[in-house]
């Protein structure tokens, strides 16, 4: 779930108020970072400043955390969040409430790039509130505000079907309330109901990464990557996602 909020800015760090330190990306169209220079003030500087986090992110992508929350809603204080899913290090995850978050905390301490959707103004809110001995790393990557500076605007689903990425199935076709609903169904003992949640939540995962190529692409960037091959889906994406094995011994176990 990742509610949307326009003209939010775009964010460097997980910060519980959803402020940041720098100024909120224009219009940039296909400007490439290569000619900001030409362009000073907000925009120039947040060109070189995205450049220079996504050539670092270039060459470690093992290292990017990309993740997403869901909830019981969308308040961060009387809401809870009811799973995590995150894929760093080619290996996709869930943490399902009231487990063990061992691995989520060690993934995130070992991140060098938090990725999300809109996790600047959502999920760091409820992160941060249930989970606040949690570090993650200081440069956050929010795809949400690159989109609105290339004028794609919308929630995450639309943006994915104006950049043509198909990665959904009747199964994850579904949007914030259902994820909702689905919780509801599972607290009464459907676990096919959790698992439609957590394939629903991983898909989220694996389009951020496939969000920001487009991004990189629109932007001109991908030449000036110092590994320009590099495809973030296939780090958002890794083998095996969506088959949810690990979940499936996980509700064997309950």
């Amino acid at each position: 779930m990742t509610a949307t909020e326009p003209g939010s800015p775009a964010h460097t760090e997980m910060d519980p108020q959803g402020r940041d330190d720098i100024d909120t990306v224009g219009n940039v169209g296909r400007m490439s970072a290569a000619g900001a220079s030409a362009r000073p003030g907000p925009t120039g500087a947040f060109l070189w400043k995205l450049h220079a986090q996504l050539m670092d992110c270039s060459r470690s992508p093992e290292r990017l955390l990309f993740l997403d929350v869901e909830t019981t809603g969308l308040s961060h204080q009387r809401d809870k969040i009811t799973i995590i899913g995150w894929s760093f290090g080619g290996c996709a995850n869930t943490l399902i409430a009231n487990q063990d978050p061992s691995l989520l905390h060690e993934d995130a301490a070992r991140a060098k790039a938090l990725v999300t959707f809109n996790g600047g103004r959502f999920d760091s809110r409820f992160i941060r509130r249930q989970f606040p001995e949690m570090v993650f790393p200081r440069t956050h990557i929010d795809i949400m505000s690159l989109c609105r500076g290339i004028g794609l605007r919308g929630g995450q689903k639309s943006i994915e079907k104006a950049l043509g990425i198909d990665l959904r199935d009747d199964r994850s076709e579904m949007n914030g309330a259902d994820a909702v609903v689905l919780w509801r169904e599972y607290q009464r003992g459907d676990r096919e109901a959790l698992r439609r949640l957590i394939l629903y939540n991983r898909t989220d995962v694996a389009a951020i990464g496939a969000i920001l190529d487009r991004i990189v692409d629109r932007m001109n960037m991908r030449s000036e990557l110092p590994c320009g091959e590099v495809r973030f889906r296939d780090w958002s994406a890794p083998p095996g996602w969506w088959m949810l094995s690990d979940v499936s011994r996980t509700l064997a176990e309950e």
